[in-house]
């Protein structure tokens, strides 16, 4: 029981786990209206991205050899994913209309450990 413990343990993630150091206020900020995440080692580069403005492009490096990956940013109006793609691969998306003040959670469709938050300012 104590391994069965200990194993599931392992698999168990924080917000602050999945995508390692993001600085010391916890979030990186998408300048110029533009972000670029990262999928490595099945983790987002950072778990909380601030936007100023309503609107963002991301271009998503998926450099997980093999590994599908996609962007879903829960909530946000019109196309708000890309498709699972195989890595190393890029893709890009462009959200517009975000409502100011409000937080979205984006996550890998395949991966729901690979979960991190948009503020949007």
């Amino acid at each position: 029981m104590l391994v069965a413990a200990l194993a599931l343990a392992g698999c168990g993630s924080s917000k602050a786990d999945v995508s390692g150091s993001t600085g010391s206020s916890g979030c990186r900020a998408a300048t110029g209206g533009t972000f670029t995440l990262v999928a490595k080692n099945t983790r987002w580069d950072t778990s909380c991205i601030t936007l100023s403005g309503t609107s963002v492009t991301f271009t998503i490096k998926n450099e997980d050899r093999g590994i599908a990956h996609n962007l879903n940013v829960m909530g946000a109006p019109g196309t708000y994913k890309t498709d699972l793609v195989p890595g190393i691969a890029t893709q890009t998306l462009a959200l517009k209309g975000l409502t100011p003040g409000k937080t979205y959670t984006y996550v890998c469709d395949l991966h729901p450990s690979m979960i991190g938050e948009l503020k949007v300012q």
